[in-house]
Formats: structure tokens, sequence, C-alpha cells
């Protein structure tokens, strides 16, 4: 399911037992919840995935893999195999299997703070609305 419209025409095919759901791509958070009351409740498997996002969705695809109707393993390998560098502080690591999704410092919300400098190096254009 790349998109909320995808959700009505994929659930013609009964067939299709596992969804792969990309929280941006599915409109946000709202929605993805709203997926995956859907699908527990027909019975369909959801799997997350996202390996090219930056640690703060890869945070958010983490910490939706916590949730009962998600029960296949997705894809939470650290954001390093992609970028040479992260865009947040910490960045996110999947160390032997394992990800912390909030370590010291950071006991609520997504587990991390961006990466102002990292963001700095990427910067391809900057508009200013004065």
């Amino acid at each position: 399911i790349a998109r909320p419209a995808d959700l009505a025409r994929a659930l013609q095919h009964p067939e299709l037992g596992c969804y792969a759901l990309k929280i941006a791509k599915m409109g946000g958070v709202q929605p993805a919840l709203d997926f995956l009351r859907l699908a527990q409740v027909r019975g369909l498997g959801v799997w997350m995935g996202g390996m090219y996002d930056t640690g703060v969705s890869r945070r958010l695809h983490a910490a939706f893999e916590t949730l009962s109707a998600v029960g296949a393993p997705g894809d939470i390998g650290a954001t390093a195999r992609y970028f040479s560098c992260d865009i947040t502080d910490p960045p996110y690591t999947a160390e032997r299997g394992m990800v912390t999704l909030n370590r010291e410092g950071h006991a609520s919300g997504l587990g991390c703070d961006l990466n102002r400098s990292a963001l700095e190096n990427v910067l391809v254009e900057r508009l200013v609305i004065a």
C-alpha cells in the first residue's frame, strides 16, 4: 500500500494476505493507524517498509512494529546501510538486530533530535518566505 487510494483496489484481491505499509506514502500517522485497524479486523498481515528513509521515519516505522496489528518482521536496518550520515541525533541504529526507540535523554516522542549540521550538509535549496 503506497497511497491511501491503493487500499480499496488492493482489498479487491482476497488472495493478498500481507501488505507493505509505508507511513509517509499512506498519508501520515493517522491514515496508517486507520489502515492497521482495518487490516486487523480483516485478518490481514502487515509489514512495515521504508529502506531508504531517514532516522526520523525509520524510528516511526519501528514504533509501529510494536503494534499488535503488525505481525511480519519489518525493515529495521540502520540508516548507515543507505546514508553516510543520518539527520538524527542520536543516529538510528540496529545493534545486533535490536532497535532502541527511546534512548536516555529522549524519553518521549520519536527518541531523537534533528542533527542540524547533518541537514546543512545535505541541503540542496533553501527558500525563506518573509
